[in-house]
């Protein structure tokens, strides 16, 4: 009879359709809704390009990394991080995302801004600070935002030209065929990786000789409107890759 009843559980559960089965599980420590996974498909396909490539690079970190940028830890409360951060800083909004790119009725992403002041990364300043928080009000992944910056720097120069995103939580990309969005990766620690993005205003210069190295410090002077850090963690990283192939194997190209 048991045999009979296990039977039965095992086809009813293959006989579902994908729609009704449970979304993966979500990896230790992050905390999310069990419909994180949604079932609207993402139309933009250039989003996903473009989430694919930076969370295939941000994936293969530690699944248990312990700073995410500053004094900012993996998994730290949000109110702690706030506490954290420098005197002056002022909360300027909070809302939940529901971007279908991100997991579902999950994260709450708090933007805190600095008065006279800003905070300082790579050499840069930045105006603003997203904290990007699961179902627990736990942090796990810190955006810096610059709105008016004054030098964005690379080390050397940007890996390439990614369009047209440049900013995902608050879901920016670029319109203008007079502007593009240079991009940079890079691992801070073993589980953390800086996605380093902007939009940069195309100078009025001519077209350089083929094969020609633009001068010194190029990148940094020319004029931009945007600059993006996201710090994005291993296991973030990765639930960012279910979203892609999912969405894939459900038919968008």
């Amino acid at each position: 009879m048991k045999k009979i009843a296990f039977s039965l559980a095992v086809s009813l559960a293959l006989s579902l359709p994908l729609a009704a089965q449970k979304a993966p599980a979500t990896p230790p420590g992050m905390t999310f809704a069990t419909n994180w996974l949604a079932t609207q498909l993402i139309t933009r396909r250039e989003l996903l390009e473009c989430l694919d490539l930076y969370s295939k690079a941000a994936a293969g970190g530690k699944t248990d990394p312990v700073t995410i940028w500053g004094p900012v830890k993996w998994l730290m409360p949000v109110q702690e991080a706030i506490k954290a951060l420098p005197k002056g800083v002022r909360k300027q909004r909070e809302f939940r995302v529901t971007n279908l790119a991100f997991p579902q009725n999950s994260l709450m992403v708090t933007i805190m801004a600095i008065t006279g002041s800003e905070f300082v990364d790579g050499g840069e300043k930045f105006n603003l600070i997203y904290f990007i928080s699961d179902a627990k009000q736990q942090v796990i992944s810190v955006q810096l935002v610059q709105t008016n910056p004054k030098i964005v720097l690379w080390q050397p120069r940007p890996e390439g030209v990614r369009e047209p995103y440049y900013n995902f939580i608050d879901d920016k990309w670029n319109g203008s065929t007079r502007q593009c969005v240079p991009f940079q990766t890079k691992t801070t620690s073993d589980g953390v990786t800086l996605i380093k993005t902007a939009l940069l205003k195309l100078p009025n210069l001519p077209q350089p000789p083929t094969g020609a190295a633009p001068p010194p410090n190029f990148y940094a002077f020319i004029p931009y409107l945007e600059s993006v850090h996201w710090y994005l963690p291993a296991p973030f990283a990765a639930k960012f890759q279910e979203i892609v192939e999912h969405n894939r194997k459900s038919g968008v190209p």
